[in-house]
């Protein structure tokens, strides 16, 4: 009996715990949702230019972020990517708001356009592996 009543005890101790684990990780997850973003128009353009030497000489800034752009929260946002590589393709992405990137063929422009709607940083890299690549991965977008 006291085995029977002791099994009992356990089963609802864990079934409780793991209702209280389930309202959390749904509370978590929810805090994670960015505030909405009130109507704004506040809007930032941003060029990348991508040659040989990285995305906007980016290969004569080895070791630190680069290029840097920053923006307010919530703001519009366009980064312009030109390549002026007659060579090869390259690539941007950015982290959270652009993760798949678009992509610029030789001597081609693409463009990327996002509302930022979380504050933070954010990885700004070329999506296609080429031959100036490991100079091209280093870039950030700062949300304030």
């Amino acid at each position: 009996m006291q085995t029977r009543l002791s099994n009992e005890a356990l089963t609802i101790v864990t079934i409780a715990m793991l209702s209280a684990a389930s309202i959390l990780t749904v509370l978590a997850v929810a805090s994670l949702a960015p505030e909405p973003c009130p109507a704004t128009s506040q809007k930032y353009s941003f060029t990348i230019v991508s040659t040989l030497n990285g995305f906007n000489d980016s290969k004569n800034h080895p070791d630190q972020p680069w290029p840097i752009m920053r923006v307010n929260r919530c703001s519009t946002v366009t980064i312009q990517l030109e390549n002026q590589d007659t060579s090869q393709a390259h690539g941007l992405a950015v982290a959270l708001y652009a993760n798949s990137g678009v992509v610029a063929g030789p001597g081609q422009n693409a463009e990327v356009n996002f509302v930022a709607n979380r504050t933070g940083e954010f990885k700004v890299t070329c999506t296609i592996p080429c031959s100036i690549h490991p100079s091209m991965l280093n870039g950030y977008v700062y949300v304030s």
